[in-house]
């Protein structure tokens, strides 16, 4: 009977240990891969904050450029607001002859009233 034949595994393996005999032996290790993997490595995170940084610096310069165009939507419609919070100031107050004659209840009968004005403020300068 014939010997079986050698496996496909065997002769590989038999192919792998003459190629390591015939490379010549290194005498310093080739550390060259540890160093690309350590490098890889340590460049994530910097990659990171880096990538980070530079998205956050878009997203300001988009914000204020969002700012500066609603304040000059806003600006009008603030205006509106502050005018119409004066009116309606002007209307709750009492008039300036309903004042002067719950002034003049308040004061003695023998006082005067030399003058009178109601500042911007609303508040009355006898």
């Amino acid at each position: 009977m014939s010997e079986p034949r050698d496996s496909l595994t065997d002769r590989l393996a038999r192919r792998a240990v003459r190629a390591a005999r015939a490379r010549p032996a290194l005498a310093v290790p080739d550390i060259r891969l540890t160093l690309a993997l350590a490098g890889v490595v340590a460049l994530g995170p910097l990659l990171t904050i880096v990538g980070a940084q530079v998205l956050r610096g878009g997203v300001e310069a988009d914000n204020r450029a969002l700012e500066s165009e609603l304040r000059t939507w806003i600006a009008p419609q603030l205006a509106r607001s502050e005018a119409a919070a004066v009116l309606r100031d002007a209307v709750r107050q009492p008039a300036l002859a309903a004042t002067l004659d719950r002034l003049a209840r308040a004061l003695p009968d023998d006082a005067r009233l030399v003058s009178a004005a109601r500042g911007a403020d609303g508040h009355v300068q006898v």
